[in-house]
């Protein structure tokens, strides 16, 4: 499988339909950019809806509180040999299970209401508090093997000292996580295979002499026995664990033979218990390696209880993270414990199948150290699935711009936009901009910024340093009639009035300039004529208006100061990105196209 191409949904939570066209791709984050109330959630809990055999969405998540709504999740993938295959999900099937491995983690954060008793009045006060994190559920028992030596030299009626004593190996969970994973002992019911061990067993017996002897003889003349592959398996894991000879360890090889036919269900038992502790202990020393003051918060055995007449019953056991009360543990702290868990958790659900990880925007809250971490784990993570060449897709859904965040470490990352400009782009202006915030030179960045970005009443002409610009950062041929400012100007404010009367036409970048312009002309056009040359020559937006705020009785509209959230989107505009999607997302806002009005108002 190359990559998935889509995502389909229909008739969940938020979503009524919702068709997400994009490459994400293995083995590297995939950031799913959308705003607030896009239905970023809905998407999570569309894929946490999946069961093995079909989408099962629960009554509070119908679209509309609809139960007669069909529901669907569709998803496109390509294949290996770049053919497409579409899955679906509904309620009576589920063809993406059967590929794919799901993931969720969202928030473990919860409401609960405290009750108290106070002078006879019950008060109710809300708190909230952190769901538990079961990483391993329902782990198997402390087991041991009863195993002794001299019983199997007994069942075997041979008390020689060449049946060594294997306690060591049995209580090994590293040797026998291995042995189980080899799954090859029950081969040993077949005749054929049998056959090898007693005849084996019967020129051992017939042998006579001293220990050091038998074994030097069973190594000269008798290791035919590594003939059979399943013997030769057994005993070639026996010596990475032991330096020993051939022969000895194909006596320890029968030895466990004949005990794992002896007692099945024990060494069932035994492998299931040594397979936890490996899984535990990798799970406490990966946890242990972020903690820092975690209030001795880590992962533990939880006994789960049950009421069963009247009794407390202990029900079953999960390996899980304890959280204490909210108020006891910093919400930094809280955020990464918990998210690393829920890690945790889908590492311990492997199953060896290509694997959906969805992260719902846990990402937005972390403080920068916290955000490293958590990073730094995904990384690890990523390895974890690579180094088994199983494709793993991580999808981290967020309403921040990665590009915009000097804490994003990833060496490698795509980022998608859900809500994506779909209109026309004016790359002579975008690339104008580009070449502002490219460029080496400091006198083409300040003239750019003054006389194009910013209000400037006097016309500037470019032509030609744009054109060594636009050579030096291959950006392809200038348009000329935008390297004067004052048709530059007049073209950013018609996009600019077809943005304000709800034409499509119109051009993100440019509305996100025009904003500026008008924002700082509005403001000359009422300083007395001894400011407003000081006005053009202080720098940014924010201090202009501060300028004007101090110095004269003019009135700043705070809608000037909240309008820098768009017009500071020009500083992050590079070649080969996306740069309209990030800025149609603001333009999209209702709010936003509030204040713009009012700044259009204004002018």
């Amino acid at each position: 499988m190359k990559s998935i191409n889509s995502i389909n949904i229909e008739n969940i939570k938020g979503i009524e339909k919702l068709t997400f066209s994009a490459t994400i791709n293995p083995y590297m984050p995939n950031f799913l950019v959308a705003p607030n109330g896009f239905g970023k959630s809905s998407l999570a809990t569309t894929f946490k809806s999946l069961n093995r055999d079909r989408l099962k969405v629960e009554e509070k998540n119908y679209h509309k509180g609809n139960p007669e709504l069909e529901y669907l999740l569709e998803i496109e993938i390509t294949n290996d040999d770049n053919s497409k295959t579409t899955l679906t999900a509904n309620k009576d099937k589920n063809e993406i299970s059967k590929i794919f491995d799901i993931e969720v983690i969202k928030s473990l954060l919860k409401p609960e209401a405290n009750y108290r008793k106070i002078q006879g009045n019950h008060i109710t006060s809300p708190t909230i508090e952190v769901e538990n994190i079961y990483i391993v559920e329902n782990i198997p028992e402390k087991f041991e093997l009863p195993y002794q030596i001299t019983k199997f030299r007994n069942s075997i009626s041979d008390n020689r000292q060449i049946w060594v004593d294997l306690s060591g190996l049995l209580i090994n969970p590293q040797f026998l996580t291995r042995l189980s994973n080899l799954n090859i002992l029950d081969k040993f019911d077949l005749v054929k295979h049998q056959k090898f061990i007693n005849d084996y067993k019967i020129i051992v017996k017939n042998l006579s002499g001293k220990k050091d002897e038998i074994i030097n003889e069973l190594n000269l003349h008798h290791l035919d026995i590594l003939n059979n592959e399943f013997v030769n398996q057994i005993v070639t894991l026996l010596e990475r664990f032991q330096n020993k000879s051939k022969a000895e360890n194909i006596l320890e090889a029968i030895q466990l033979i004949e005990l794992y036919k002896s007692n099945k269900n024990d060494f069932y038992k035994l492998f299931n218990y040594n397979q936890y502790r490996i899984q535990k202990e990798r799970i406490l020393t990966l946890f242990n390696s972020f903690k820092a003051t975690w209030k001795n918060i880590q992962p533990k055995e939880i006994n789960i209880t049950r009421k069963i007449k009247k009794k407390t019953v202990i029900v079953q056991k999960n390996l899980g993270i304890e959280f204490p009360k909210a108020t006891d543990i910093s919400n930094g702290e809280r955020d990464v414990i918990s998210f690393i868990g829920c890690l945790l958790k889908t590492q311990s659900n492997f199953r060896g199948k290509p694997t959906i990880l969805i992260i719902d925007e846990v990402f937005d809250y972390l403080d920068d150290a916290n955000l490293l971490a958590v990073q730094f784990y995904i990384t690890k993570f990523i390895e974890f699935f690579q180094k088994r060449e199983i494709q793993f897709f991580p999808m981290i859904l967020t309403h921040l711009n990665p590009y915009y965040f000097k804490n994003y470490f990833f060496s490698k990352q795509k980022v998608h936009y859900l809500l994506s400009w779909k209109g026309a782009v004016d790359r002579g202006i975008e690339n104008i901009v580009i070449s502002r915030n490219n460029t080496k030179t400091k006198t083409y960045e300040d003239t750019i910024s003054s006389y194009f970005l910013h209000f400037n009443p006097a016309d500037f002409n470019i032509e030609n340093d744009a054109k060594s610009e636009f050579t030096i950062q291959k950006l392809g041929n200038v348009n000329e009639q935008l390297c004067n400012s004052g048709e530059f100007k007049k073209s950013v404010l018609k996009y600019f009035d077809n943005y304000v009367s709800g034409k499509k036409n119109y051009d993100p970048i440019s509305v996100c300039i025009a904003c500026r312009i008008l924002v700082e002309q509005n403001i000359y056009n009422q300083l007395p004529a001894e400011l407003q040359n000081d006005f053009l020559e202080t720098h940014t937006t924010v201090a202009k208006l501060d300028f004007a705020r101090e110095n004269t009785d003019i009135i700043i509209p705070e809608i000037y100061y909240f309008l820098g959230t768009l017009y500071n989107e020009l500083l992050h505009i590079r070649k080969n990105n996306d740069n309209s999607s990030p800025i149609y997302l603001k333009l999209n806002n209702i709010t936003i196209k509030e204040m713009i009005k009012q700044l259009k108002n204004n002018n």
